[in-house]
């Protein structure tokens, strides 16, 4: 398990020998006791152990299997700027993630995947985290502006006492 580009410590350990850390197959690298193993793939080291006895015992291996899940792919549903105060429902390409907002609520709250937008900020940051069955983390964030009502507002005879007659609704 673990993420491209980290390093696992290797440990092995041997009486009367010595022992050294091999790549038998796939795609990792050994330097300085440590393995690194590329995303989305497996590799098998093998662990040998080298008799210092006389007579010598000859040697002993060991196989250990690396597999390395490549973290899930998320990416949110783009959204045009919302009014103040609004709520829309987020979505993004996998189920069963977590919303959230950056900066805390005073950028907006989410209720499941309904997000409400705040009265004040110009925009928001949202994050959409999904936990994958192999315990693999993928993320995407989407950046909502938010506008005055009056970009949605429409102009009519019945709105008497609005300036310039104009109706706003913010849904």
């Amino acid at each position: 398990a673990g993420v491209s580009g980290t390093e696992f410590t290797l440990n092995g350990s041997a009486t009367n020998g010595s022992g050294a850390w091999s790549v038998k197959s796939g795609d990792a690298t050994i330097n300085a006791g440590k393995v690194t193993v590329n995303s989305g793939s497996s590799a098998t080291l093998t662990y040998t152990v080298t008799s210092n006895q006389t007579p010598s015992c000859g040697t002993a291996s060991d196989d250990v299997v690396f597999t390395v899940n490549s973290s899930p792919t998320v990416s949110i549903t783009s959204v045009d700027a919302i009014c103040y105060g609004a709520k829309i429902q987020m979505t993004a390409n996998v189920t069963g993630g977590t919303w959230s907002v950056e900066g805390g609520d005073s950028f907006g709250t989410f209720n499941g995947n309904e997000y409400t937008a705040p009265v004040q900020h110009e925009g928001a940051v949202v994050i959409y985290t999904y936990v994958d069955g192999n315990g693999c983390t993928g993320e995407d964030t989407e950046t909502i502006e938010f506008s005055s009502c009056s970009l949605f507002c429409t102009y009519s005879q019945g709105y008497y006492g609005n300036p310039g007659g104009k109706s706003c609704h913010v849904d």
